[in-house]
Parts: structure tokens; C-alpha cells; sequence
């Protein structure tokens, strides 16, 4: 029973922390829809794994600890590429971006 309880927790306690990163415009704050964001590896310079946004301009990744960064490419707006991101371990990749035309 305990243990069920525990692993009960364990998971609300995920769904309520769950954040997203954004894509916006630069100038008009809006959402950017279907952005394609790439996640690489820094030390091997591999992509790791691929998000497109949703309507809302959102994307999450859950990563293993390392160094990453994310290239990002929407139609219309300059391809964008972020600097250094640690992950520590148990860690998310929720970057705000803002992409410019």
C-alpha cells in the first residue's frame, strides 16, 4: 500500500510541474505554431531529439544531464540557435525563444 501511495505522489507531483518553453515573435510577443526545435548534444554535436511546437508556440524536452543547446526553425523567421544549456539531473529544457523575421 505504501508503495503504491508513494508512486501515487511521485506522479501528481510530475503533471503539476509540468512547464513548457515558448516560441514567440520577437516584435509582436505572439505564439509561433509549428516551429521545429532541435535539441543537440554539445560534446558530440548530435542531434539528440526534435519537437515541432504546438499551437500555443509551446515544446518540452526531458533530457538526461548534459550540455545541450536548441536550433529552432519557423518558417518566414531567421533559423535561431541558443547559447550553452546545462541540464542537471532529473531536468527539463523549457527555454523561452524569441525568433526574429
Amino acid at each position: 500500500m505504501y508503495i503504491f501511495l508513494s508512486g501515487f505522489i511521485a506522479a501528481s507531483s510530475l503533471t503539476l510541474k509540468r512547464q513548457f518553453g515558448k516560441v514567440l515573435d520577437s516584435k509582436t510577443g505572439l505564439p509561433l505554431p509549428d516551429t521545429v526545435i532541435r535539441l543537440f548534444d554539445i560534446e558530440y554535436g548530435q542531434l539528440v531529439q526534435e519537437r515541432v511546437t504546438d499551437r500555443l508556440g509551446r515544446y518540452r524536452f526531458l533530457v538526461s544531464p548534459g550540455k545541450y543547446y536548441l536550433m529552432a526553425l519557423s518558417k518566414g523567421y531567421q533559423p535561431l540557435q541558443t547559447d550553452l544549456i546545462i541540464v542537471k539531473p532529473g531536468g527539463t529544457i523549457e527555454k523561452n525563444l524569441e525568433m526574429e523575421r
